[in-house]
Formats: structure tokens, C-alpha cells, sequence
């Protein structure tokens, strides 16, 4: 499973640093994506003492047009990330309508992790990058998430305090190409 992992992680990157990356906009639920995700995570935090919890504001429009299965993909590696530096305490991924932007959404995932230090944090999403020694993985996840957000005309951001956590926010366009709701 983690030799596939890193397999299908190579694949994606390779196709998003060659522009042949495609969205598939569908009409989904929020919800369904989410409840998804919820399975995966549940199983890759095994016996960890970590609380995981969902926020989305009613405001979140539930039926969308987008690419599920990316968007999917860039919560999952966002959350992916959070498990393993999580060890005890919480991870939770909120969704909502930013008040002064109206037609963004900002999905957050917030952990309780080791946290990234300040000199390494403006690298995270660089490809290859593994902040420190004992990083596990290829360092592709977050370039990835990097990638696949680009492509929606969205913001990546990060922030993080050794010792206390990070947090990645993600800002889509709810009325741009790719992702908006739907009646």
C-alpha cells in the first residue's frame, strides 16, 4: 500500500510539473467528500490519541460543480501530512465562506503536531522537500496539494509554530472555473 502510494504521489507530480494534469468538473456534495475522507483518516491514525474533527459552516454551499476526487486529493494530503506529525491532541479541517470574500472557500486543516520550523516553513511546498532528517515520505505531498490548488485558481498558505502545530489553509474560488455551487 505505501509502495503505492509513493507510486501514484510520483505519477501526480510528474503531471502536474508537465501541465498535463485535467480538472473533471462534476456536480458533487461537499458532504460525501468529506465523509470519505473521514474513512482513510480513521484508519491511517491507527492507535494515535488524536481527535479528528470536521467544521463546515452552514454557509458552505453542500451541492457543488468541481472536481471531487482532486479536491479530495488535496484535503487528504493536507490531513496525510497533519497524521504524521500528529501525535496526540487534535487534527480538525473546517470549510467555510470567508465574510470578506464571499465566493472563495476556505478549507483549513489544523493540527496539534511537532509544527514546522520558521526557517524551513517557506519551502514546504517546494518538491522534494523534507524539512528535516527524520521527515518521512518523498516530500511530494505538499507539492502536490500546491499543484492541484493551482489549478483551481486558489491560494495555498501555511503557518506553524514548533512544538504547538500547523495549519494549511486552502482559499477556492466558489465561482471560477472549476469549483461553484450548484441549484
Amino acid at each position: 500500500r505505501s509502495l503505492l502510494g509513493l507510486l501514484n504521489d510520483i505519477l501526480d507530480f510528474s503531471k502536474v510539473e508537465a501541465g498535463k494534469m485535467t480538472l473533471d468538473p462534476r456536480p458533487f456534495h461537499l458532504d460525501k467528500v468529506l465523509r470519505d475522507l473521514s474513512v482513510v483518516l480513521s484508519a491511517n491514525l491507527g492507535s494515535k490519541a488524536v481527535e479528528v474533527r470536521f467544521e463546515v459552516g452552514s454557509d458552505v454551499p453542500r451541492g457543488l460543480l468541481g472536481d471531487d476526487m482532486r479536491l479530495q486529493q488535496i484535503i487528504g494530503n493536507l490531513v496525510s501530512n497533519a497524521v504524521k506529525y500528529t501525535t496526540r491532541g487534535h487534527i480538525e479541517i473546517q470549510a467555510e465562506v470567508d465574510d470578506h470574500e464571499p465566493h472563495t472557500m476556505t478549507l483549513c486543516v489544523n493540527d496539534t503536531g511537532s509544527g514546522i520550523p520558521a526557517e524551513v516553513l517557506p519551502n514546504v511546498f517546494e518538491p522534494w522537500f523534507r524539512g528535516t532528517r527524520e521527515a518521512r515520505g518523498l516530500g511530494l505531498g505538499l507539492s502536490i496539494v500546491k499543484g492541484l490548488v493551482d489549478l483551481h485558481e486558489g491560494e495555498l498558505h501555511a503557518n506553524s509554530t514548533p512544538g504547538e502545530g500547523t495549519t494549511m489553509t486552502v482559499l477556492l474560488p466558489l465561482n471560477g472555473p472549476v469549483v461553484k455551487s450548484v441549484d
